[in-house]
């Protein structure tokens, strides 16, 4: 059996931005699942990624990758949800950028 090794590095974001295509599926009236796929572009301060000699943020202070993620959504009313979500925001070999995030939304 192979020895698999983790090693944890936390860094600094100053800032990031995403953009996702979104495709539901309805479970119920009231309940349903999704699944996100775009495009992350994050802003990290040059230093950060030093103890991580495979990242090209060293020397240009951004990178950009693919994103992903699943969710479910509750609608409570016609007019108000709340959603849960787990996104993979960011990727590369590394580091990853993992979230689970808690949503309410209110359709005017």
């Amino acid at each position: 059996m192979p020895l698999t090794m983790a090693v944890y590095v936390f860094f600094e974001l100053n800032s990031f931005a995403s953009v996702y295509a979104k495709v539901q599926y309805p479970i119920t009236e009231s309940i349903s699942v999704y699944g996100l796929a775009g495009m992350t572009a994050a802003n990290l301060p040059k230093d950060s990624l030093i103890a991580v000699p495979q990242s090209k943020a060293k020397s240009s202070g951004s990178e950009s990758s693919a994103s992903f993620g699943a969710g479910v959504r509750y609608a409570v009313t016609d007019n108000f949800g709340i959603s849960l979500e787990a996104m993979r925001i960011s990727s590369h070999d590394a580091y990853k950028l993992d979230a689970v995030m808690l949503g309410v939304d209110y359709k005017f």
